[in-house]
């Protein structure tokens, strides 16, 4: 298993493109076995650049990769990761939200 794929309920927020990959971006040069990245929505896909990187990181079978994503519908990238033959989905509902780190972090130390 290569990534962890947690879904959820939606959020509302704004992105500035240009700060959003100053920050972003060097994250991915720097993740050498581990990248965690919350939220991969509608928003993130204005950034070819931060897509690409995304898609490298699948590539990439020395690095984890977990990311929340919506659990319904979704960009491409996002469909690509779900049907992604290395990807585990995992749905975040009440009733398991209080020990899902627990059971992540196990899969993560694998």
């Amino acid at each position: 298993m290569k990534a962890i794929l947690i879904t959820g309920p939606p959020g509302q927020y704004a992105v500035h493109l240009a700060d959003f990959e100053k920050l972003a971006l060097p994250v991915f040069e720097k993740s050498k076995k581990l990248l965690i990245i919350d939220e991969i929505g509608k928003m993130e896909m204005f950034s070819e650049k931060f897509q690409d990187s995304v898609r490298k990181v699948m590539m990439n079978k020395d690095i984890r990769f977990i990311a929340t994503i919506p659990l319904k519908g979704g960009p491409v990238l996002v469909k690509q990761l779900k049907e992604n033959r290395d990807s585990m989905l995992i749905t975040v509902t009440e009733l398991n939200r209080n020990h899902l780190l627990d059971e992540v972090v196990d899969l993560i130390t694998k």
